[in-house]
């Protein structure tokens, strides 16, 4: 992973002797990885180590200076479900926003997670749990005996198939997944609140990304199909996209899942519009998928 240089030059080095005989080697490094570089990042009031919250112990705490409490709770090794989110609910009823972080190397996660892009991937459960509360992104920091081997990063999980023409009509129940990476380029921490609370970096949602890069994309080829159809004093009308040619501008980036689930399940629909998806036969009469576009939506 190339790290970013303007974070790599601000994080501070671990130099930390003493280790809780109940604690591993990587749930320590994180944590004061944490404890080290967030006031970097963030206008605080108080960072604490360890702090007794009720019946827990958070492993960083933070206040802001805008009063907002936040709990970071960092998972190597493996927890039941029904723990991380008694946890959850516990601290959202406190008025404390908690953000979870996982080893991508440690037990808690099913394959291994690295910073990039990976297709045909297990998930843990406590992984898919997080992709949910958190609305399409675990975050992630990667330490092993040796140290540290990547700084924070967040993945958003989507399904996973093989290639083929027909693959997007395909319905796989898999628990493969593919994993599309983003870089964490910032430790500034946010809150809000959706069903808990929570708190997270200030990384955009991938399928929002994804949407408003597909969104020029069409825009700019509604534009020139409308200026050839003038050149030939010809009306403005639909234009049929193939959805393959359309997803390898964006598959090195986001995968073949997620600009598909962009198409056919818009977050903005009113902006991405979409009149039809279809099968249309290509120029070598095979039948591949398409979407049809009113030129005249791209235009305003």
């Amino acid at each position: 992973m190339a790290i970013d240089s303007n974070l790599k030059n601000m994080i501070m080095k671990i130099n930390y002797p003493f280790i809780s005989k109940n604690e591993t080697f990587e749930h320590f490094e994180i944590k004061q990885y944490f404890y080290k570089n967030l006031p970097l990042f963030n206008d605080i009031n108080e960072i604490n180590l360890e702090k007794t919250i009720s019946n827990q112990i958070a492993d960083v705490y933070v206040e802001l200076k805008n009063k907002n409490k936040i709990a970071i709770e960092i998972q190597h090794s493996n927890i039941p479900i029904s723990n991380l989110i008694e946890r959850t609910i516990d601290y959202s009823k406190k008025n404390v926003h908690v953000l979870w972080i996982l080893n991508g190397l440690g037990n808690v996660v099913g394959d291994k997670k690295q910073p990039k892009n990976m297709d045909g991937l297990t998930i843990s459960a406590i992984e898919g749990m997080l992709h949910r509360i958190y609305r399409g992104r675990v975050y992630y920091i990667n330490i092993n005996q040796n140290g540290l081997e990547s700084l924070v990063y967040s993945l958003h999980f989507a399904p996973y198939f093989t290639w083929s023409i027909r693959a997007y009509y395909k319905k796989y129940f898999s628990k493969k997944r593919s994993v599309i990476f983003q870089e964490i380029h910032s430790l500034k921490l946010q809150c809000y609140k959706y069903k808990y609370r929570l708190a997270r970096f200030n990384d955009l949602n991938l399928k929002v990304k994804c949407e408003n890069e597909m969104f020029n994309s069409i825009k700019t080829k509604c534009e020139a199909f409308s200026a050839s159809r003038k050149s030939k004093k010809e009306s403005n009308s639909f234009l049929i996209i193939s959805i393959n040619d359309l997803i390898k501008e964006f598959k090195s980036e986001y995968g073949y899942y997620l600009p598909f689930d962009v198409l056919k399940n818009p977050i903005n629909p009113t902006k991405l519009k979409i009149k039809e998806l279809r099968l249309q036969k290509d120029e070598n009469g095979i039948y591949r998928e398409s979407i049809k576009i009113n030129v005249a939506d791209y235009l305003k």
